[in-house]
Formats: C-alpha cells, structure tokens, sequence
C-alpha cells in the first residue's frame, strides 16, 4: 500500500508489504500514546496495523475469514468480515 500525496499524486513512500491476499479496506486511527496508526484488513484474513512513523507493522490480527472493512474511532477498531462485525478496543503491542 502506498499513499499517493494529495498535491503531486506520487506514492509518499514505499508500499506497505507482507499480505498474502488483495487488501480490502484500511482506516486511519491513533494509538494510545496518540500516534498516528493506520489499519488494514486483507481477504488473506488479517488486519494489520501500522506505525506510520516508522512504516513497520506492529501488530497482525488473524480473522476467521477474509477481511471485507475495518473503520477505527479512537481505541476502537470495527472489523468486518464474512462472519459478521467484531469491534476491538487496541491497547498497545502487548495486545498482539
């Protein structure tokens, strides 16, 4: 996943990398030190989410089923996916 910037439409970066599947769906959210996170769910199953700091992964989540959409509002993180709707609350790496 590379973000185009919204000025230049160039990738702001190299792509975000390690799905085995397409990617569905991503959402913007923070973590609970107030960094800026991104989520992304894949239909190979998992949601990612991303330090976009450092651009690495810093924690998988692995579904039943693939990933069809993901929203995020604070610490809340909404998956859906073919068996329905699961929301989390993301309390750091620990959670992993």
């Amino acid at each position: 996943m590379g973000s185009p910037s919204p000025v230049t439409g160039v990738p702001a970066g190299e792509p975000l990398t390690g799905y085995m599947g397409r990617v569905s769906s991503v959402a913007f959210g923070t973590g609970p030190d107030g960094r800026l996170l991104l989520a992304s769910g894949s239909a190979d199953g998992t949601v990612r989410l991303w330090d976009l700091a450092t651009r690495a992964c810093i924690a998988t989540l692995q579904r039943r089923s693939r990933v069809l959409s993901i929203a995020a509002a604070g610490l809340a993180l909404a998956i859906g996916d073919d068996e329905g709707i699961s929301v989390i609350e993301w309390a750091g790496p620990a959670a992993r």
